[in-house]
């Protein structure tokens, strides 16, 4: 999930309030963010997705600091399908494990090996034979 972790840690490295987060139930999220999760689709980092890829999003749809109406727009980066998808599972695992409430906070800590270089868009660096992810504390 290496291009997921360096999307989130870029993110926060970029505006440091992110790293701690609170979360918001699905219901509340369809009120607050009133296009949900798809928001992003026309903006311009997403536009020419190719195939296997989707849109990555930070902070999270699933936070009160995400979604269309955040005070600070969230940052996107297209990322491998796959580990946009496996992400997700590990956020709604954190959020079941912790049996979050309503505006919980959660720190998010991406463990991005020193061996990676800084995101340069260059997909050939994804090959590299280690296991970068994003960690949460609740």
């Amino acid at each position: 999930m290496i291009e997921a972790a360096l999307h989130d840690g870029e993110s926060i490295a970029s505006t440091p309030q992110w790293l701690e987060l609170n979360w918001i139930p699905a219901q509340e999220q369809r009120l607050v963010n009133a296009t949900l999760r798809y928001w992003y689709e026309n903006q311009s980092e997403c536009l020419s997705k190719e195939e296997g890829e989707s849109c990555d999003e930070y902070p999270f749809c699933a936070s009160a600091q995400g979604g269309d109406k955040a005070l600070v727009r969230p940052l996107l980066r297209k990322i491998p399908s796959d580990q946009n998808t496996r992400e997700g599972g590990r956020y709604g695992n954190m959020v079941t494990s912790c049996k979050m409430q309503r505006m919980g906070a959660y720190f998010v800590i991406p463990l991005i090996p020193e061996s990676v270089p800084p995101s340069t868009g260059d997909r050939a660096r994804v090959a590299a034979p280690i296991d970068a992810s994003t960690s949460y504390l609740c």
